[in-house]
C-alpha cells in the first residue's frame, strides 16, 4: 500500500487562534450552504471541537514562510534617510 503522509516531509501543528478562525468561517459558510448536521455540531460546540483539528504543515513551504517573515522583519527594521 502507497504511503499518503510522508513524515519526514510534513509536522502536524495545533491550529493558531487565526487558522482556528478561518476553519471556522468555512464551516460557518458550509453549514449555509448545506444544512450539515456535523457542521452544525461542530459550530454548536466550537471550543471543544476546534481542538480536533490539525494543520498539516509541508516542511518546506514552513521554511519558505519563515524567511519571507524574517525578511519582511529584516526589511521594516531598515530606515531609509533622504537627503
Amino acid at each position: 500500500m502507497e504511503r499518503l503522509c510522508n513524515k519526514d516531509m510534513v509536522q502536524l501543528e495545533q491550529l493558531d487562534p487565526e487558522d482556528k478562525a478561518e476553519v471556522k468561517a468555512m464551516i460557518e459558510k458550509h453549514f449555509k450552504y448545506t444544512g450539515s448536521d456535523p457542521a452544525e455540531w461542530l459550530l454548536g460546540k466550537w471550543e471543544e471541537a476546534s481542538e480536533l483539528f490539525v494543520k498539516v504543515m509541508p516542511k518546506d513551504y514552513k521554511a519558505v514562510l519563515q524567511k519571507a517573515k524574517t525578511a519582511k522583519a529584516s526589511t521594516k527594521s531598515r530606515k531609509v534617510i533622504v537627503k
